[in-house]
Parts: C-alpha cells; sequence; structure tokens
C-alpha cells in the first residue's frame, strides 16, 4: 500500500522535531510498515533540513524548498502550495491514497486529488471552524474556514474527526454529510499501569499557554488548597500567569517544554492530569496521562464528557466554575478510591486509543477507499 502524505500549512519535519513531536509521529509510520507494509510519501513545507533527519526505511521525504537551508515567508509558501502540485504530479504515480492530517493546507491534497485521481482521505485532529468561531476570530477567518470545510468534504473522500461532537458539529452544520467518520487519537501502551509507581500527590497541566486552556481559573482554584502546580508548555500568557501565582501564592512550575519521551516518563509518578480547557478537540495530552494511570480533572465540555466520566475513569467539573474545580481538587486530595480510578483510567485509552487499534482502523480506511473509489 502506497500513501502520498500532504502536510499541514507550513508544517515541516523539522516542525515536528522542533516541538518534539518527531518521535511520536514516527511511531504511527513503523507501525504501519509492522504490520501492514504501507510505504508513505511526505510532501512537507520544509528545506534541505528536511532531508537530513533520519527516518524509517518506508519513508520517503519531498520537501517543497530542497535547495534553501532557511524557511520561506508565509506568502511563498503559501503561492507554493498551490503551484507545487502542478509541478510534480507527472512524476507521482503508484499511489492507492492521498491522505493529509490537517484542514488548513488541504487545498494542496485536493489538487492531486484531482491531477492523480486517487481517493482522498482528510483526517482532522480538531475542528478548525469551531475553534476559529471560539477563538473569536475576525469573520474574513472563520468564513475561510467555512468555506475550506465545504470544499474539503465535497472533493475528499473520507473527513475524519477525533470527537463525536465534533462529528455532530459538522453533520448539523454541513447536513449530515456521509463522509464524516470518527476516528479518535492514539496512545502508544507499552506496559501495565503501576498505580504503585505514583508515590507523590502530584497536580500536573500540560498545553499551550493560551486561554483557551484555563489556567488562570486552575491557578485561582488553588489558592487556598495549598497544593502547588505543574504546567508543561509554552505561549503567550506564561508570564501573566506568573504573576498570577505570585499574586495568590500558588506553588506554580511551569515546565516549556519536554521531549516525548521525557514527558511520558514524568506523567509516571503523577496522580492528578488537569485540564481546564474551555474547549478541546481530542486531547493527545490527556490521552496519554490516562495510559500512563493518572486520574483527569478535566471541564465538562462535550469532548471531554465523550472520554471521562466523573467517578468513573476521572473527576469533571463545570466548565470556567472556579467553585466547582476548586470544590473538585479538595475531593481529589481526599480521594480514597484512586486506584479504581485509576485503573479505568488507563482501561479506557488501552480498549478505545491504542496505537493497535487506531492503526487496524487506518489500514482497513485505505482498503476501504480503494475499493470505492474503482
Amino acid at each position: 500500500m502506497n500513501i502520498l502524505y500532504i502536510f499541514g500549512y507550513k508544517y515541516s519535519l523539522q516542525t515536528w522535531k522542533n516541538s518534539g513531536a518527531l518521535e511520536r509521529e514516527i511511531e504511527f509510520f513503523n507501525k504501519m510498515w509492522e504490520d501492514h507494509k504501507v510505504i508513505y510519501t511526505l510532501i512537507t513545507y520544509g528545506n534541505k533540513k528536511d532531508l537530513k533527519i533520519d527516518l524509517p526505511a518506508n519513508i520517503k521525504v519531498i520537501p517543497m524548498f530542497p535547495d534553501s537551508a532557511k524557511n520561506k515567508s508565509s506568502i511563498a509558501m503559501f503561492i507554493m502550495s498551490l503551484v507545487f502540485p502542478f509541478k510534480i504530479y507527472k512524476y507521482m504515480d503508484d499511489f492507492d491514497v492521498i491522505k493529509t492530517n490537517q484542514l488548513n493546507g488541504s487545498w494542496m491534497a485536493i489538487i492531486l486529488k484531482i491531477l492523480l485521481k486517487n481517493p482522498l482521505f482528510l483526517r482532522t485532529g480538531f475542528d478548525q471552524l469551531l475553534f476559529a468561531i471560539n477563538d473569536d476570530k475576525n469573520k474574513l477567518k472563520v468564513f475561510f474556514f467555512y468555506l475550506l470545510t465545504r470544499i474539503s468534504l465535497y472533493f475528499c473522500d473520507f473527513y475524519s474527526v477525533t470527537s463525536k461532537s465534533d462529528i455532530d458539529y459538522l453533520s448539523k452544520r454541513f447536513k449530515n454529510n456521509t463522509k464524516l467518520i470518527y476516528r479518535p487519537n492514539w496512545v502508544k501502551i507499552e506496559e501495565q499501569l503501576k498505580t504503585s509507581d505514583k508515590k507523590n500527590f502530584i497536580f500536573l497541566s500540560a498545553g499551550r499557554l493560551e486561554n483557551q486552556k484555563n489556567f488562570k481559573l486552575l491557578i485561582s482554584a488553588l489558592s487556598d488548597i495549598g497544593q502547588e502546580i505543574t504546567i508543561i508548555g509554552r505561549g503567550t500568557e506564561e508570564s501573566n500567569l506568573k504573576l498570577l501565582a505570585k499574586s495568590l501564592n500558588v506553588n506554580l512550575k511551569i515546565v516549556p517544554g519536554l521531549p516525548h519521551k521525557e514527558f511520558l516518563l514524568f506523567l509516571k509518578n503523577v496522580k492528578f492530569f488537569i485540564l481546564p480547557s474551555l474547549y478541546e478537540g481530542n486531547p493527545k495530552v490527556l490521552l496519554e496521562a490516562m495510559s500512563k494511570g493518572c486520574v483527569p480533572i478535566v471541564s465538562d465540555i462535550k469532548n471531554h464528557t465523550e472520554i471521562i466520566k466523573d467517578d468513573f475513569n476521572g473527576l469533571t467539573f463545570t466548565n470556567n466554575d472556579l467553585e466547582s474545580l476548586r470544590i473538585t481538587l479538595i475531593k481529589a486530595g481526599k480521594m480514597r478510591n484512586f486506584k479504581e480510578l485509576s485503573s479505568n483510567s488507563f482501561n479506557t485509552v488501552l480498549k478505545n486509543n491504542s496505537l493497535e487499534k487506531i492503526t487496524e482502523q487506518e489500514y482497513q480506511d485505505y482498503i476501504n477507499l480503494k475499493q470505492i473509489t474503482k
């Protein structure tokens, strides 16, 4: 099986490497080769640095700017994303499926689908239209993502989303489109759960330091509880969060980022993983925390409550409600059934989100795409 894999707009292998995501993403490609002998050709927005990254034998990379050592401007990237398909399509054949993992940039995958006449599998980790609305982006940007979603739904053969609430939203907005499929994010589960490793009572959170993640609410809720909080992430709100923590006498530690393996090792010693987000997709950090037996404490938004059931595999609190979060954190500190919830948390992702399960689903999607487009 040969897959033409188009990176999202402005993304490259170097982007993955710099963010710490490269190692995790490669695990997926490795598993697809190991179980199903799937070969990938990656078209990236990268330069010659992408060609120097060590990759498995089943991956070939085609950067858009192979002769450049520096990143191109946004305008240059956009123009090239429109022109590049016409430059290369005559030299590309024997692909079974075209795949892209982001809505933003899907136009290049659509152009290649038309030129190469291959089925198109468009996967989204979160709904960018809904995020643009929730982020209160300007009307032009919201309209852009609305139009791009509509065009992508028209041209693609499968449109995959990671949460059931996103399917509900898109179905209502775009009249129950039959191309929508539900495919959650994956985690690699390497060992059985050992709750005995969790010797320290630790509150941890992770994510971009932006308003969406609602870390100000978390810091405020901890102001009179006497527990410290560690947040792993980078973002524009870092200085504001530190100032708030200082003013409320909250012991806050911000870790600017960890390589993926180090982050997973860190989670082994964490009891409670807190995600107070105002809105989400299908958060990978939450699933990874659960795979290490952390008990999640999450806001009761739909994308969280599809995963977390209160007092079964985690705790939920009323979205953006300071008192509700404070009460829930106090409840966690007194929890006597931690091992039960920790085990349920682990078993939830083992059942629904294991790398083995998701790669098997993806391979079957490839087969189905080949059959329906014959």
